[in-house]
């Protein structure tokens, strides 16, 4: 009797068992969906796929890397005007298209680089390795973001479902549905306990010194890192004062096979090492550690023994992985370069060539005793410089504040939340490559004329060791005009011809101008009303003088036109390091560059197609001349250029030898004797003191001729009939 009865409870059990489970299951799916649906109050990426091997197709059956968004909100909300990026620095990558995703509803992004596979193709691909993945509305506010962790194939990353808090790697994919409520591998857990409090303040001091840590959440542990890298579990434990001194230490990064040279020694770039110990700061990075979970800021100071600079310091730390990993580093070569050498194939496909957000902590340190600090997203930029210089240049976007323009030489009124650390120059012309012509020119034309980026003279830092002589300067773009002329970013449009990036308005400029002949005065009357044309005529008299050769004969190069809304069309000028060299009539260049009757080739080198057209008009020439007569008897008189180049040399000149050593650069005793084996020279040419000076002379005489030289550019041009009437016939 026992026996029947237990086996009808046991049957049962059988059939209710099984219910409960999948009521429970129903339950707490309708909980999820519940809870998904009301855990977020604006537009959020959900999830990512950066390598995707068989997840989701896109149109053609294509296997592609992809972003999904979710739409938390009670409103369907439309995308055209927003962006997608995989950088800070240019969060308008990928514009969408006019598009909509509902309610608690999910779209999906491929990003195959190829927008002709259909609407929802971004232009960029995504990094298998770590890198931050943007979402940005039409006036460029990031709405949210997401940092990626090393991605692995078909592993989805992204936010676990119900809390849009927890990133992490999913155990599964789930596109267009909502996401695991887990992940596969949990990352360190994190509290608020507080920042980690320095006895001394980071900056420069007289002696050694002794920095003490502490906090406030008790029983807690201090954990902290000396190589610029954030502190984890596995970091030193602070249990006492850390002794800051300026005893010698071998070099960590500068010594690192991190360049390609302009010159013969580009192809042994594999073996050229720093030859000359450089000078060390401390850097210590700190935060606390409490139920083993780490506070979720990261405190960082910067401590110079010893140091005897006459310009600011920058100090630049983020994790020396990110930068300097022989595999995986933005700074170095790469083993990618070295397998194609060790093949033989002349790919220059380095680390430093495919730039990608770094995120990390910068310091600066002025000559007054203040101290700008803030987390930070940069990236190494440049074109020619990023494969060329030792010294390369980076883009800093700050994560909380905005640093003032006096910082760069500019208005204190002015405040910006990006700016630029750059280096000597590309080198593409090599004899000026230390003399800074850059920063000269363009400091220059910014007191008296076109508009360009102010810049100041800096010593940078990265992870404690001396990089050398910089220039901090504004940051260029939209961010720059908006500063400069008060208008909203949203009613700038910015146009770069050589690079084929163009606007409507632009467009229809061009083809009205095609169809004027400009030998009536009636067509420069209509032009005033669409370009500003007192602001072209500075534009190209600022190039003219200073002889700007990436810029007649490269197409337009480092140039912006742009207009705010309703208004002028308008030029302004950066990176100016091909200037100062002579040549020949710089206007005469212009008057006569080709185009071979194509209108690509106008537009791409629009403004010199442009002033082409204008000459044939005699107002217009007549203003022209007025116009550089008048500056040369001014501002750009010998005597004011010459100075402002004395003054400019005089502001880093104490600071060049040891610039110069920190730049000498060697072969590896190995190549020495391949080449001795080979009865090849081994001897490496490096920039000397010497040389600088001859530079810097050298540039003197130009500006000390330059004046009378353009004035002569005009007399040349009338004795050849350039100035004459035109017509025509």
């Amino acid at each position: 009797m026992k026996k029947r009865n237990l086996s009808k409870i046991y049957g049962i059990l059988i059939v209710v068992v099984p219910i409960a489970v999948i009521m429970v299951l129903l339950y707490a799916k309708v909980l999820q969906l519940q809870t998904h649906s009301s855990r977020g109050t604006h537009l959020m990426i959900n999830e990512v796929v950066a390598d995707n091997l068989s997840t989701w197709k896109d149109e053609k059956g294509i296997y592609a890397d992809w972003i999904e968004l979710y739409n938390p909100t009670k409103s369907t909300i439309n995308l055209k005007g927003y962006y997608l990026s995989d950088t800070k620095n240019e969060l308008t990558k990928w514009a969408f298209p006019n598009v909509d995703i509902e309610s608690d509803g999910y779209l999906i992004i491929f990003c195959d680089g190829d927008m002709e596979e259909g609407n929802l193709h971004a232009n960029f691909f995504i990094n298998a390795g770590k890198e931050t993945i943007y979402l940005s509305d039409e006036n460029e506010n990031i709405i949210d973001s997401i940092k990626l962790e090393d991605q692995q194939c078909d592993i989805s990353y992204g936010r676990m479902h119900a809390n849009a808090d927890a990133v992490g790697f999913l155990p599964y994919s789930t596109p267009l549905e909502p996401n695991p409520m887990y992940f596969t591998q949990g990352k360190e857990l994190e509290a608020d306990w507080g920042e980690v409090h320095f006895s001394l303040e980071g900056g420069c001091y007289d002696e050694n010194i002794a920095v003490e840590l502490s906090c406030d959440a008790e029983g807690a542990a201090i954990l902290y890192t000396l190589d610029g890298s954030e502190p984890d579990i596995d970091s030193l434990v602070y249990s006492g004062p850390i002794e800051i001194t300026n005893e010698k230490r071998p070099n960590q990064y500068t010594t690192k096979k991190c360049v390609l040279t302009p010159s013969e020694n580009a192809d042994n770039s594999e073996t050229q090492y720093g030859v000359n110990e450089v000078y060390k700061g401390t850097v210590i990075r700190a935060r606390v550690l409490k139920d083993a979970k780490l506070s979720r800021s990261v405190q960082t100071n910067t401590y110079f023994v010893q140091s005897d600079y006459t310009l600011p310091i920058v100090s630049v730390t983020t994790d020396p992985y990110a930068l300097f990993d022989d595999s995986e580093g933005a700074y170095v070569l790469g083993y990618t370069y070295y397998t194609m050498r060790k093949y033989g194939g002349n790919s220059r496909r380095i680390n430093s060539n495919m730039p990608k957000d770094l995120t990390g902590h910068v310091e600066i340190f002025d000559t007054d005793g203040s101290v700008f600090e803030d987390d930070m997203t940069f990236a190494i930029a440049g074109k020619s410089s990023i494969s060329r210089n030792i010294q390369k240049s980076f883009n800093v976007v700050l994560d909380n504040k905005k640093i003032t323009g006096d910082m760069f030489g500019a208005s204190d009124e002015l405040a910006y939340e990006r700016f630029t650390l750059r280096g000597p120059g590309s080198g593409v012309v090599k004899e000026n490559l230390f003399a800074y012509s850059s920063a000269f020119v363009s400091n220059f034309i910014s007191d008296y004329g076109a508009g360009a980026q102010k810049s100041r003279f800096c010593i940078l830092f990265i992870d404690g060791e001396y990089w050398g002589l910089y220039s901090l300067m504004e940051p260029k773009g939209k961010e720059y005009i908006q500063k400069h002329t008060g208008a909203s970013k949203k009613d700038i449009t910015l146009v770069i011809p050589w690079k084929n990036i163009s606007a409507k308005e632009f467009d229809e400029l061009f083809e009205a101008i095609r169809a004027r002949d400009f030998y009536q005065e009636a067509d420069y009357e209509w032009i005033k009303t669409e370009i500003n044309v007192d602001n072209f005529i500075e534009f190209v008299f600022a190039e003219a003088f200073f002889g700007n050769t990436d810029a007649v004969s490269n197409g337009d190069h480092n140039l912006h036109i742009w207009k705010e809304k309703g208004g002028l069309w308008n030029w302004y000028l950066f990176d100016f390091d091909c200037t100062m060299v002579d040549n020949e009539n710089y206007l005469k260049e212009m008057l006569e560059l080709g185009f071979g009757d194509s209108a690509a080739e106008e537009k791409k080198n629009f403004s010199a197609w442009l002033f082409q057209r204008l000459w044939r008009c005699e107002a217009f020439r007549n203003d022209f001349t007025t116009y550089v007569r008048h500056k040369c008897s001014t501002v750009y008189t010998k005597e004011n250029v010459t100075a402002a180049f004395e003054q400019h040399t005089k502001a880093y000149a104490a600071e060049m030898q040891e610039n110069l050593l920190r730049c000498e650069m060697g072969y590896t005793r190995l190549k020495q004797l391949s080449f001795a084996v080979r009865g090849i020279n081994a001897a490496y040419q490096n920039f000397t003191m010497e040389q600088w000076k001859t530079v810097a002379n050298d540039i003197y005489r130009f500006l000390s001729g330059r004046t009378a030289r353009v004035l002569e550019f005009l007399d040349e041009l009338e004795q050849e009939g350039y100035m004459l009437p035109q017509s025509e016939g």
